[in-house]
């Protein structure tokens, strides 16, 4: 079974370099739509056919979920666990100028970021993400051959984490990770591996 991770597509926020985390309603702007709906071909394509899907609540990847949900029939299932990490009283914030050392941290060093006023720590994230692994993806080897997960470019970078066994301080250290870029995970035996990393279905040059 495959489990193709998907980050959601562009953002206005994502080009102006700020910070949504939990911002719940930011939807993909019109480079977004169009990098989902190539992205969406580039998967057909390549033979992927999707039974399963899940999403963050979050409305920019639910967007981006129905739209490469669309050809297989599927509707996205929301999972609370998929959601950003939360920062925050720092949420809007641009990411060239941070407003203090803390939140610098976290994109720096994790390990000395706090998490202040209802922001998520890095640990929690990687909790909710190693529950959803065992208790949605694990279960579903026999029963699905292709399942579809579309979330954020925090929860791609905590995946990796996991399965290269990184430190918190390497979290940003991972691959680059375009908006609409899949990171595949093969699920055999009751195990599981990541087989690619950032596969990217659409020319990044010419939207």
């Amino acid at each position: 079974m495959d489990i193709l991770f998907i980050r959601h597509g562009e953002t206005d926020w994502n080009r102006e370099m700020r910070i949504q985390g939990g911002i719940v309603e930011i939807d993909i702007n019109a480079r977004g739509v169009r990098q989902a709906e190539l992205t969406r071909d580039g998967l057909v394509t390549a033979g992927f056919r999707f039974d399963r899907a899940f999403a963050s609540p979050y409305r920019r990847a639910r967007h981006t979920a129905e739209i490469l949900a669309a050809p297989h029939g599927i509707r996205p299932v929301v999972d609370e666990r998929l959601h950003e990490i939360n920062f925050g009283p720092y949420e809007g914030t641009s990411i060239r100028a941070f407003a203090d050392d803390n939140i610098k941290a976290a994109f720096k060093d994790p390990t000395c970021y706090v998490p202040r006023n209802g922001g998520e720590a890095f640990a929690a994230v990687e909790d909710r993400l190693r529950s959803f692994l065992a208790e949605v993806i694990l279960p579903l080897e026999g029963k699905a051959n292709a399942v579809l997960v579309v979330a954020h470019g925090g929860i791609l970078r905590t995946l990796t984490r996991i399965f290269d066994h990184r430190p918190l301080s390497e979290f940003w250290m991972a691959d680059r990770q375009p908006n609409c870029c899949a990171h595949r995970v093969r699920c055999a035996n009751g195990q599981l591996s990541l087989v690619d990393r950032s596969l990217i279905f659409y020319d990044e040059d010419n939207l």
